[in-house]
């Protein structure tokens, strides 16, 4: 009966509290003992209390140590079935032994009672028949016997018998048909039921989602890594890696539809690849604002052999969670398996192999120069590598601006989207027109393939090109209208790549319907206007802040521009705010005493208090930060000029009130060339 040193004769399976008397212990040296007297050779036991070292993994050193054993020996008590290791150990060990030579006549399963059969008063059905199944076996009783007495040592020896004969005929250890067959321990529940899954995504250390359209995963990941970081009170805390597969949008004319109101095939095609756009989306800019390296989005280029969640645990564990599709039933309406992953691992290669068969999703996005009133494109860079803070590039990104409005009862409304952290990287918590980045795939799109030969001006189709791409993350694949270009309009960012704005209008139907967590709002002209001259009074305070920490630094700190005393004032008096813009320009330039500066502050700060608005979002209550920067700054000009010529209500008797008021026509045209000017704004923080 050889043995090499890297399998065991026996598995001994017990609930730890059953040893604190040492019943345990005491029960396994005896069986050492004796199998040595009466064979000549050491048993090769596995008793973790003995086997286990402190740097050990525990749950990897149990399940090799299961697979390798020829016997179990499983101490059965109450605690026993209430522990859910030994449950694990149990299906193990069960699954492992199937099929295995020698045959189940021999009983590799032994039963060991300490103080008589115990009895189960649980209503678990799981336990009954686990009960059940141990309640067919004979059992060995120790019925309370003390150790190392005569009839503590009757009972091993005839446990001893039984268990000698069986390992005689497992010499042969080599697996037979059916050792690849595993017994699972398996819940289930629906997937509606949120808590789990947000649970296990919280605790993961490396994620991954195989998925049809992760329309919905954005909150689930959000919610999840707000729990995350509040526990471990790191507002930065990310796993170490997470990666998403979606279905390419070729396949998904073959993803059966979930959605029974739209009982037409291609209209239930079409919100299948919007939302699966929308999940793209969302997902990545929920993740955006973590290192690139932790996180991959992949589109599947073959039908998905199956969809769920693998994640690997800190302690070295891996939890499968795969959904059960039923066709005509809603995604959360679906049934989930969860599991642990086998001893080999057949999970998560499965899942490796599906990844690596995808193709990541890479967002390229143009960069090169103004040229005239044209872009010219000189280079490519990865979406995540752009705008980066404190990166001195120098260069400039094209970007799209559609500003969409409908026309209801005969009434034109403007529509804006409320910028999340599930739609939106920057300038979160702000109201913004559609924009975009103009990517490699937008030029591939429009010229049928990507030119090797750049420094090339951009051609007018592959902005429209973007610009609709953007809309149709909202409305879908059909857009009525026409988009119309309004104007080219440079942003001017300190310490990052610029923005070369292409700016378009289009007219979205009025019987369009917004699915709700699309955050599009109807905001009137007096609702822009309040916004921004909340902003306008905010970022006063922010400078007074910058010019009192410049005084306090004396020579050594950074200057505060007086362009950027200047903006501020100018913004203040647009929105007839024309003594506090006196009080800053006095404040800043003739250096009174700090009192004056601190008063003034006071007064800003009070007002920007008065001044806050709040939107509701699709799931809280958000305190609105106001405009983007291009649209902050432009907002009386391009913006209210094109709001003006659309016959936007309130936009005429605004612009008539700026023409009308000489101090505020002349804060505009100011203002405009001082946005405008490169070298100024340069110089300046970009949210001035």
């Amino acid at each position: 009966m050889s043995r090499s040193a890297e399998t065991y004769d026996v598995f001994l399976s017990y609930a730890r509290s059953d040893d604190a008397s040492g019943a345990v212990t005491d029960l396994h040296d005896a069986i050492v003992e004796m199998f040595y007297r009466r064979t000549g050779r050491n048993l090769h036991i596995f008793f973790d209390r003995r086997q286990i070292r402190n740097a050990q993994l525990w749950s990897e050193r149990i399940s090799s140590a299961l697979q390798t054993s020829a016997v179990l020996i499983c101490i059965v008590t109450p605690k026993y079935f209430a522990s859910k290791w030994c449950r694990k150990e149990w299906i193990a060990f069960t699954g492992e032994n199937r099929g295995r030579s020698g045959g189940a006549e021999f009983g590799r399963i032994f039963p060991v009672c300490l103080n008589g059969q115990p009895s189960i008063s649980t209503k678990n059905a799981t336990i009954q028949n686990w009960a059940r199944s141990l309640a067919g076996r004979q059992y060995t009783d120790l019925a309370g016997t003390p150790a190392r007495t005569e009839k503590h040592a009757a009972i091993i020896s005839r446990l001893l018998d039984d268990l000698i004969r069986v390992l005689e005929h497992t010499d042969s250890r080599d697996a037979g048909p059916g050792a690849d067959i595993f017994q699972l321990d398996v819940t289930t529940g629906y997937v509606r039921d949120r808590d789990r899954y947000i649970g296990l995504l919280e605790d993961a250390a490396n994620i991954t989602i195989v998925g049809m359209t992760s329309e919905a995963l954005a909150k689930d990941l959000g919610e999840a890594l707000d729990r995350r970081r509040a526990n471990l009170s790191d507002p930065k805390a990310f796993w170490s890696s997470v990666r998403v597969v979606s279905l390419a949008n070729h396949l998904l004319v073959w993803l059966k539809d979930e959605q029974p109101e739209y009982p037409s095939p291609e209209e239930s095609l079409i919100q299948r690849r919007l939302a699966a756009d929308r999940g793209r989306h969302s997902v990545s800019v929920l993740l955006g604002s973590s290192p690139p390296s932790q996180w991959a989005l992949y589109d599947a280029r073959f039908y998905l052999p199956f969809t769920g969640t693998l994640f690997e645990m800190p302690n070295g564990s891996t939890i499968v969670q795969l959904v059960i599709r039923y066709e005509g039933q809603r995604s959360q309406g679906h049934r989930y398996l969860e599991y642990d992953d086998t001893p080999d691992h057949y999970f998560k290669k499965a899942f490796d192999h599906v990844v690596n068969e995808s193709e990541e999703d890479q967002r390229i996005v143009l960069v090169g120069s103004p040229h005239d009133k044209a872009f010219r494109w000189t280079g490519r860079r990865f979406r995540d590598k752009v705008l980066v803070d404190g990166s001195r590039e120098t260069g400039w990104l094209p970007v799209v601006l559609v500003i969409t409005w409908w026309n209801r009862d005969g009434q034109a409304e403007l529509l804006l989207e409320l910028r999340t952290r599930y739609n939106a990287r920057r300038e979160l918590d702000r109201l913004s027109h559609l924009s975009s980045y103009v990517y490699e795939r937008d030029v591939q799109k429009t010229v049928g393939h990507v030119p090797q030969v750049t420094e090339t001006d951009l051609q007018a189709a592959v902005p429209e090109a973007a610009a609709l791409r953007r809309v149709r993350l909202e409305v879908g694949d059909s857009i009525p209208g026409e988009l119309q270009h309004v104007e080219n309009c440079r942003y001017i960012y300190e310490g990052k790549e610029s923005l070369f704005f292409y700016v378009y209008s289009l007219e979205i139907p009025s019987d369009l319907h917004f699915p709700r967590h699309s955050e599009i709002c109807r905001p009137s002209i007096e609702d822009l206007l309040a916004l921004r001259e909340h902003q306008a009074l905010r970022n006063a305070e922010r400078l007074c802040q910058l010019i009192s920490t410049s005084r306090d630094a004396g020579n050594s700190g950074p200057k505060v521009p007086d362009s950027a005393i200047e903006i501020c004032a100018l913004n203040l008096t647009v929105h007839d705010r024309f003594e506090l813009g006196r009080r800053l320009t006095a404040a800043a330039q003739s250096k009174p005493a700090d009192s004056d500066l601190e008063l003034l502050a006071t007064d800003l700060g009070r007002l920007v208090k008065q001044t806050q608005q709040t939107h509701r979002s699709v799931d809280q209550l958000i305190q609105v930060a106001g405009l983007p920067g291009m649209q902050y700054r432009f907002f009386f000009t391009t913006l209210l000029q094109l709001y003006e010529d659309l016959d936007i209500n309130g936009a005429p008797e605004m612009m008539a009130n700026i023409k009308n008021n000489p101090v505020k026509r002349n804060a505009v045209a100011r203002l405009s060339s001082l946005y405008r000017d490169e070298v100024t704004m340069s110089r300046i923080p970009a949210e001035i």
